[in-house]
């Protein structure tokens, strides 16, 4: 683990591989109360931006719990026109909106990379 990841929570040069790996229109970072506190975007969002993030996250947590799968690790979801992958720790929640040319086992990996696992809640 870096030092910045043991300061901030995330790993920021995995954060950066994300947004080299190409095909990502949007990586967004909040600290669970829907502050943004990283974003590198491509396309307009809608405001406000971080709370509508944390409240998806949050529908997909209670889905998950009441059926008995534990806590909310990873989630992604294809769309006609993209993907979105997100990731949560205790302190961080990331976000990535992607073309639907994206490899999403690589963005996977890199939102496993980005959020300690011993850290994901």
């Amino acid at each position: 683990m870096n030092q910045v990841q043991d300061e901030r929570g995330w790993d920021d040069e995995a954060l950066q591989d994300i947004i080299a790996s190409g095909h990502t229109e949007a990586v967004i970072l909040t600290d669970r109360n829907g502050r943004i506190v990283f974003c590198d975007s491509r396309r307009a969002a809608p405001e406000p931006l971080g709370a509508l993030l944390e409240m998806s996250l949050a529908s997909h947590a209670i889905a998950g719990k009441r059926f008995g799968l534990g806590a909310l690790r990873i989630s992604a979801s294809l769309h006609d026109m993209g993907a979105i992958v997100c990731g949560r720790s205790e302190r961080n929640s990331i976000v990535i909106l992607a073309s639907e040319k994206a490899n999403l086992g690589q963005l996977l990996h890199h939102v496993r990379r980005v959020l300690p696992q011993r850290e994901v809640a």
